[in-house]
C-alpha cells in the first residue's frame, strides 16, 4: 500500500520516565513509598497544627435537661392553657410533640430576659457563694439595661437549643457556654422558668374565666328568678289552662324558658368551680425527666474530628506533592524544554523579589 500526502502520519506519545498514564492505588502507593518521609511527617504535621490551633479556641461545656408535658383531659395536645396560643401560631404538635412551641417560648423576651437577670455561682470566684447575673457572665455589654437585654437575647438564641424525642415526647433543653456548672445551671433556670411561665398563664386564665363565668352567674340568676316568678303567677291566674290552646302554648313557652336558664345556670355553676380550682392549682404543668448535670468533657471544639480532618488534609498535600515531585524530577532528567522555561522563569522571579527586599526606602 502506498502512502499519500492525504494518508495521517503515525504519531507516538512519549510519556515521562516515572509518571504513570493512568494513576490508580498502586501508582499512589509506589509515589508514597518514594517520599515516604513526607507521607508521614506532613499528615502528623498537619493534624498537629490542627489540634493545636483547636487549643486556641475556648472550651465549650453542653448540659441538657429533660422534660415532658402534663398530660390531662384538660391539657390539649399536651400543652394545658397554652395550647390554644400554640393552636393560633400552628405549632400545636400532636400529643406532646410540640417542640418548635416550647422552643419559641423558650427564646421568648419574658424568659430570656429573667434569665439574663438571674444569678449564677461565678466560675472562679475566691469565696463560695459569689454570684453575678448571667448578663455578666456571658460578658454582655452595653450602655442600658436595654441594650445589655437585647444583645444578651441574641447571645442566648445561639447557646439554646431545643428537640424532641417523638417516640417517647421527651423535650429537651441545651444549653452550651464556657463553664460546665453555669450551663446546667442555666438549662435547669430555663425549664423551671418554662414551667412557670406555663403554670401562671394556667392561673392567669382560670382566674379570667372565674371571673367571666361569676358575672354570668350574677346577670343569669336575676335572669332565672324572673323567669320562675313568670311561670309562678301564670300557674296561679291559670290553674285551668290545659283546656286552652292558647294559654298551654304560652305555659310551655315559659316552662321552656325556665327550663333552659336553669341549665344554664348549673353547667356554668360548674365551670365556676372548676375555675377556681383552677386559679389555686399549683400542680407543675411539666415532669422533669433528667435535670441538668455539669458535663465532664467540652463539647466544642471537637478535637478528635479536627485532628482527623488535619490529618486527611495533610496525607492529600503529601500525595500531591510527591506527585508533582516526581512529575518534575522526569522533566528535568528528560530535559523537558518546558521545565526549562518554568525553571528559568522561577530564577527570574526569585531574583527579583530578592532586589525588592534588598531596597532600602531613602
Amino acid at each position: 500500500m502506498i502512502a499519500t500526502d492525504r494518508d495521517p502520519l503515525p504519531t507516538t506519545t512519549t510519556i515521562p520516565q516515572g509518571v504513570p498514564e493512568h494513576i490508580g492505588l498502586l501508582e499512589i502507593g509506589t509515589h508514597l513509598l518514594r517520599h515516604w518521609k513526607r507521607a508521614i511527617l506532613m499528615p502528623v504535621t498537619s493534624a498537629a497544627l490542627a489540634v493545636a490551633a483547636s487549643l486556641l479556641i475556648t472550651d465549650q461545656y453542653s448540659a441538657v435537661a429533660r422534660f415532658v408535658p402534663e398530660q390531662g383531659p384538660d391539657r390539649a395536645s399536651g400543652l394545658g392553657p397554652l395550647a390554644s396560643i400554640a393552636a393560633q401560631f400552628a405549632l400545636a404538635g400532636s400529643g406532646s410533640n410540640s417542640p418548635r412551641f416550647y422552643g419559641e417560648v423558650l427564646r421568648g423576651h419574658t424568659i430570656l430576659d429573667e434569665v439574663l437577670l438571674s444569678r449564677f455561682p461565678t466560675p472562679g470566684a475566691p469565696q463560695v457563694g459569689d454570684s453575678s447575673a448571667l448578663w455578666e457572665l456571658l460578658r454582655i455589654e452595653g450602655d442600658s439595661i436595654q441594650e445589655i437585654l437585647a444583645s444578651g437575647r441574641k447571645e442566648l438564641e445561639k447557646r439554646i437549643g431545643v428537640s424532641v424525642d417523638d417516640a417517647t415526647g421527651v423535650t429537651a433543653v441545651s444549653v452550651q457556654t464556657s463553664d460546665a456548672s453555669l450551663s446546667a445551671g442555666v438549662a435547669n433556670a430555663l425549664v423551671s422558668l418554662l414551667n412557670r411561665f406555663n403554670l401562671e398563664t394556667r392561673q392567669t386564665t382560670a382566674k379570667l374565666r372565674r371571673a367571666f363565668v361569676e358575672a354570668r352567674l350574677d346577670e343569669l340568676s336575676g335572669e332565672l328568678h324572673d323567669s320562675e316568678r313568670a311561670l309562678r303567677d301564670f300557674l296561679l291566674a291559670n290553674r285551668g289552662f290545659e283546656t286552652s290552646p292558647d294559654l298551654r302554648l304560652q305555659h310551655d313557652r315559659l316552662e321552656r324558658d325556665f327550663t333552659l336558664k336553669q341549665e344554664v345556670f348549673t353547667t356554668l355553676q360548674r365551670q365556676f368551680e372548676e375555675a377556681r380550682i383552677q386559679e389555686v392549682n399549683d400542680t407543675p404543668v411539666i415532669t422533669i425527666v433528667d435535670y441538668a448535670v455539669a458535663p465532664f468533657e467540652s463539647s466544642y471544639p471537637p478535637r478528635l474530628l479536627v485532628a482527623a480532618i488535619g490529618f486527611a488534609l495533610g496525607s492529600l498535600v503529601a500525595l500531591l506533592s510527591s506527585i508533582v515531585g516526581d512529575v518534575v524530577a522526569s522533566k528535568r532528567r528528560d530535559g523537558d524544554q518546558r521545565y526549562t522555561a518554568f525553571l528559568d522563569a522561577w530564577t527570574s522571579i526569585r531574583s527579583q523579589i530578592r532586589q525588592l527586599i534588598r531596597v532600602r526606602p531613602h
